[in-house]
């Protein structure tokens, strides 16, 4: 529900009018003038609008109608809402943003051995999600998992560089990362992370990816298991 608080003189109430805008006040999405019983709905959210939804205020008169219910909301309705109150004294506004939170449809995290250049390709893909993700990819001892980590990739500013927006309507992002790291630098986070080590193996451990939504709970996680030989 998008709704805003305000107070109208007895004297104001003829000439009241209630505007909700889409955007930088560039787009009117819904319209209520109650003193001559009209009310518009634009076509973004003209079939999801609930016309039967009311407030029971202590007036009516200039209240009843103010919120606006958009019932089933996608992605398509997030952005920013600007709430507009005039009458022939003046007019005043109000704004807020509002998030439709999807989460991704596929999360891939895969590894190839480049065993030529003594490297290690990482690389992973976040399928149509919204808003933009934060993803980070550690390293650590595959018998201490969480113990002791070290930070490979943390993809949050950086992280636009590698989304796109997927065509239509939705605002969706799908998001792909290609990352190398040398055998030499998996080594020395081994020993920094205070791995112990078999007597044939040179390392053994953990490649991990989390993914999470800001201000959300929502969490992926992704890993493989890697061994260099000695």
């Amino acid at each position: 529900m998008l709704d805003c608080s305000y107070s109208i003189d007895k004297s104001e109430e003829k000439s009241f009018a209630l505007k909700w805008y889409f955007g930088n006040q560039s787009e009117v999405i819904y319209h209520w003038m109650p003193d001559l019983d009209f009310r518009f709905v634009n076509g973004r959210i003209q079939a999801k609008f609930d016309w039967d939804f009311y407030l029971n205020t202590t007036n009516p008169k200039v209240n009843k109608f103010r919120a606006i219910i958009i019932k089933r909301p996608t992605t398509e309705q997030s952005g920013l809402y600007i709430c507009e109150v005039s009458t022939n004294q003046g007019t005043d506004s109000k704004s807020a943003s509002m998030i439709i939170y999807s989460p991704p449809e596929e999360v891939d995290f895969s590894r190839k051995f480049l065993e030529k250049e003594k490297q290690l390709l990482m690389s992973y893909k976040v399928k149509r999600i919204f808003p933009l993700p934060f993803v980070v990819i550690y390293q650590s001892c595959g018998n201490k998992r969480f113990a002791q980590r070290t930070t490979l990739l943390h993809d949050t500013s950086a992280i636009s560089n590698d989304a796109r927006a997927e065509s239509g309507k939705e605002n969706v992002y799908t998001l792909e990362n290609v990352q190398y790291i040398s055998f030499t630098d998996i080594i020395a986070n081994h020993l920094k992370n205070g791995c112990t080590d078999d007597d044939d193996v040179a390392y053994y451990g953990t490649i991990e990816l989390m993914l999470t939504i800001n201000s959300t709970d929502y969490i992926v996680e992704k890993s493989f298991d890697i061994i260099l030989r000695k």
